[in-house]
């Protein structure tokens, strides 16, 4: 999970925070040849925002955990209501690792090439991708689009309910 792929960033205006904390390593990643899955922020604030509702079915679950899973959230809730706009708050990491574990979660991805910048004063950290594929460069990762909120949810929801 890292990176924007269509739309703002958190940090900055085109920089989500794991790419904006270390962009040299997004870029030796991204440069790596390996198979990669790019499950950006987007994707957190359009598939994985658990709203009132949602905090309060996640509580309902009455484990501990899943008590803690919404405790922990008073900074993102903040962010969230501040900076985001977002109706509660998004779980960015979470959804990553749902899809990594399921990737049935990701209901559309896009075989794109992805470059992170590391030199401008006013992009650096961005992670720019040719969606039109106007480089002509081959792409070197699966971009996630779009996904499914319910699955995501559930996978949450089965996980904090395990002793």
């Amino acid at each position: 999970m890292g990176g924007t792929g269509r739309g703002p960033g958190n940090i900055t205006p085109v920089s989500e925070y794991n790419f904006w904390a270390d962009p040299e390593s997004a870029k030796i990643v991204f440069e790596s040849g390996l198979k990669i899955k790019m499950v950006g922020w987007d994707i957190s604030r359009t598939y994985a925002v658990l709203g009132p509702e949602g905090v309060a079915e996640l509580r309902a679950i009455g484990m501990p955990l899943a008590h803690f899973c919404i405790d922990i959230q008073k900074t993102l809730q903040q962010f969230a209501l501040t900076r985001t706009g977002l109706d509660g708050f998004d779980l960015p990491d979470p959804i990553g690792i749902a899809i990594a574990l399921d990737p049935s979660v990701a209901t559309d991805t896009q075989r794109r090439y992805i470059a992170i910048e590391t030199q401008s004063s006013l992009s650096r950290e961005q992670s720019v991708i040719d969606h039109l594929q106007v480089t002509g460069l081959t792409p070197n990762s699966e971009v996630v689009t779009e996904a499914s909120h319910e699955k995501n949810k559930q996978m949450l929801f089965d996980a904090v309910r395990r002793p």
